[in-house]
């Protein structure tokens, strides 16, 4: 079992997630804001896998839907009734990211790093279950 897999099992015996690290968004490159997007959609995509591995039988699931238009790129994760996307938009050769959910405040904030979107995905999963009562 991965290290991600586990902290799933371990939110489902009753375990709490915790909130994914967020920090105020600043304007970076253009090539660096891509890659961080594609960075952290391609770990996304990963994680998903493994925690509806986990999740499998449970009633509950982890879902990602790639969105794309303007001058964002963007990824939406859900389970249940709880979503988080994850965005970054484009303007000249400069980018921003910043994520968007239920809990977002007005401020405009980003995850501090990949090493923070497991705990966003495991947060959704705790969200999503007692949002539709499961």
């Amino acid at each position: 079992m991965t290290p991600f897999m586990h902290q799933v099992s371990v939110l489902l015996d009753g375990g709490q997630a915790v909130q994914a690290a967020l920090v105020p968004s600043a304007p970076r490159t253009l090539g660096e804001g891509l890659h961080t997007q594609v960075e952290l959609r391609s770990l996304a995509e990963q994680l998903v896998c493994e925690g509806n591995t986990v999740l499998q039988g449970t009633g509950r699931e982890l879902s990602l839907l790639d969105q794309a238009g303007g001058e964002t790129l963007s990824f939406v994760l859900r389970s249940g009734g709880a979503r988080a996307e994850v965005v970054t938009s484009v303007s000249g050769r400069q980018a921003w990211a910043r994520v968007v959910s239920d809990e977002s405040s007005q401020d405009v904030r980003e995850l501090e790093g990949p090493d923070a979107l497991p705990d966003l995905l495991l947060w959704l999963v705790q969200s999503g279950s007692t949002s539709v009562g499961a």
